[in-house]
């Protein structure tokens, strides 16, 4: 029996009983508690899902003629005495961020988004690189349905290690024979509300799955080589420089951050 089920019929009972029952018994003091306990759980319910509860409200009434872009990346927190691994960026060179890219779709999940009219965001050119990728639009009044189908994980890509490889192993700012294998865990989700892109002109969700990398000793040693080196591929960024986006007060920075990077932190 689902549980939603079972917590109604536990308060359509309990509620009865209470109206019901004029005297003080052990039965009544039960069905305060048993009303009480689920009164608890529906607000836990609700504090835990407010953003989706305040989108689903502003989907489906102010943004429900528009349409959103969304777009869903992962993020690797690499983290290494207080500083953090950046690599420069290939859509803005000047610019460094987090190793991750965005998740990609795969041929099982055309129907599922044809039906939530899915389309390919057209603010960036479609090439072999950024194909498939969950960078699309859509009417907003669909958007919970599909944040529901990229929850399933049906029809799409789930693990973040394709951009991790194509950014630091075959880019070799770290040995493949070091790194055959990334272990990782996820620390949590990123999700913007619906906000008006200046840079696009449009409406979007931004949301960015982080996943922290946690290396063995032979990859440890690695990344501590690597905090010694220079390079122009890379730099190792303390918290305070990502939040100032690069700036260093007094002096004309060659580089910025990006704005995802302090999703990391």
């Amino acid at each position: 029996m689902p549980k939603l089920v079972l917590y109604l019929i536990l308060f359509f009972f309990s509620g009865v009983v209470i109206f019901f029952v004029k005297k003080d018994t052990s039965l009544k003091d039960l069905c305060i508690n048993i009303l009480a306990a689920i009164l608890i759980i529906i607000l836990e319910k609700v504090f835990e899902n407010f953003k989706l509860i305040w989108l689903f409200f502003i989907s489906k009434t102010w943004y429900r003629r528009k349409k959103i872009r969304v777009s869903i990346s992962y993020l690797f927190k690499i983290k290494l005495n207080d500083t953090y691994l950046l690599v420069r960026g290939k859509r803005i060179p000047n610019q460094f961020q987090p190793v991750g890219g965005v998740y990609k779709r795969y041929r099982e999940s055309y129907y599922a988004l044809e039906k939530l009219k899915v389309t390919d965001d057209d603010n960036i050119p479609i090439d072999d690189k950024s194909i498939d990728d969950l960078r699309i639009k859509l009417p907003a009044k669909n958007v919970i349905s599909f944040l529901k189908w990229y929850n399933s994980q049906l029809g799409r890509e789930v693990s973040p290690y394709r951009e991790f490889y194509e950014e630091v192993i075959r880019t070799g700012i770290l040995n493949q024979a070091t790194f055959p294998y990334a272990n990782y865990i996820h620390k949590g989700r990123h999700m913007t509300p619906i906000h008006f892109s200046k840079h696009f002109q449009c409406y979007e969700i931004l949301i960015a799955e982080v996943f922290e990398l946690k290396p063995n000793d032979d990859q440890l040693n690695e990344l501590k080589t690597l905090l010694q080196k220079d390079s122009a591929e890379y730099i190792w960024a303390r918290e305070e420089l990502i939040l100032r986006r690069g700036v260093i007060p007094g002096k004309n920075s060659s580089f910025t951050i990006s704005e995802t990077s302090e999703w990391i932190l």
